[in-house]
């Protein structure tokens, strides 16, 4: 070992040195140079010059790190023995801040990356001016405000060109508009009820002034009404509409349904419930039903024949009226009714009083007659609600 005194200040050491305990040195330390610029300054003039720390132990508490410390604010750049990684401590944030694998992912805001950059939180890129073009690169126009991709040799704006735009309107289901942009459909969902032409569903499903079509043309489906119990009901519907009653029941639902009768063009509008004898079908009473005809005047209107095998109900009315002593009577059926039948009768017995013409003389009104003998005269007639 030698030293050599050289300047003031300077002390230069030709061989190794141990020190077992602490060395202090006021000024710059210099390793391969004898002008050392900063408190520790090594240089070599060729080959690779580098500072080892080194930890032999094995396990998370055998660190080999590197202490940076300004005022009370302290970074650690550390290696464990139990973790092929490189990590960044702050004392600031008392974590790992930045974590570099063996495998080149890098971490920022986790000790786990499974990317070449993984990042546990927002990611910002400042408003610059256009970089030099490469594909790939991506950066924020400062001028047009707005994010910009390098793809295929130029500059891409990368939400409208290449990406999806346009704009929309509070709970309508979007719907592509053009090959890249969305817009609104007629479809409108309050988060209860959906509307189809409307903003203001009242139903489930609810479409406003428009038509709802179901079934193809030319197609023949060929299905079946099954009820919950798994019983057919109709077959050979080309389509329809099915729904189940309030009930919890088996079996109790309703149907609307078009169906084919012969394979052709010969079809049945089919409207049924059932499984309970007191299911019902009802026409409200505020309109008029027509068979035959678009354009009903009563309550049933039938452009045709009308064939009941049971018995009917058909408003049928008795009406009478009493004339006094006179040589004949006559009794009118209400508006809207025709007569059925008829008769008249007197207070006086004998066969001299009795009517000689007993008949309807229109067909709203039964007459009866005698011209020899007058008669205390009520006719009466059997008047009903019938079409011509």
């Amino acid at each position: 070992m030698w030293w050599v005194l050289g300047s003031p200040g300077i002390t230069t050491i030709g061989e190794n040195v141990s020190v077992g305990g602490q060395l202090t040195v006021s000024g710059n330390v210099g390793i391969g140079t004898s002008s050392p610029g900063q408190k520790i300054h090594i240089y070599g003039s060729s080959g690779s010059q580098r500072v080892k720390i080194e930890s032999a132990g094995t396990t998370s508490s055998d660190q080999a790190s590197l202490q940076l410390v300004a005022g009370d604010k302290s970074w650690i750049s550390w290696v464990s023995g139990d973790s092929d990684q490189l990590r960044f401590f702050s004392s600031t944030l008392n974590g790992n801040v930045m974590t570099l694998t063996s495998s080149g992912n890098v971490g920022i805001g986790t000790t786990g990356p499974a990317y070449k950059l993984d990042i546990a939180g927002a990611l910002r890129l400042q408003p610059s001016s256009a970089p030099t073009g490469a594909n790939g690169v991506i950066y924020y126009d400062s001028t047009a405000n707005k994010f910009k991709c390098y793809e295929g040799g130029v500059w891409k704006d990368c939400i409208s060109a290449g990406g999806i735009g346009g704009s929309g309107t509070t709970n309508y289901l979007a719907k592509w508009t053009g090959s890249t942009t969305l817009g609104n459909s007629l479809i409108y969902d309050n988060g209860t009820n959906v509307g189809i032409g409307t903003t203001s569903p009242g139903a489930k499903l609810h479409v406003a002034s428009g038509l709802i079509e179901t079934g193809a043309r030319s197609v023949k489906q060929g299905l079946s009404f099954v009820d919950s119990c798994g019983t057919t009901r109709v077959t050979s519907v080309h389509n329809g509409i099915w729904a189940p009653d309030y009930s919890t029941g088996c079996g109790d639902e309703w149907f609307i349904g078009v169906q084919d009768r012969d394979g052709g063009e010969a079809s049945t509008l089919v409207i049924g419930m059932w499984n309970d004898w007191n299911d019902h079908i009802a026409l409200m009473p505020s309109g008029n039903v027509g068979i035959g005809t678009t354009s009903p005047a009563y309550k049933l209107d039938v452009s045709g024949d009308l064939r009941v095998t049971g018995q009917a109900y058909l408003g049928i009315q008795r009406v009478s009226y009493y004339c006094g002593y006179s040589y004949g009577c006559r009794v009118t059926c209400p508006s809207g009714t025709r007569v059925l039948g008829g008769g008249c009768y007197g207070s006086y017995t004998s066969y001299y009083y009795a009517p000689v013409r007993n008949y309807p003389d229109s067909d709203t009104s039964w007459y009866c007659y005698n011209g020899s003998y007058a008669n205390y005269w009520t006719a009466y007639a059997i008047c009903a609600r019938i079409q011509p």
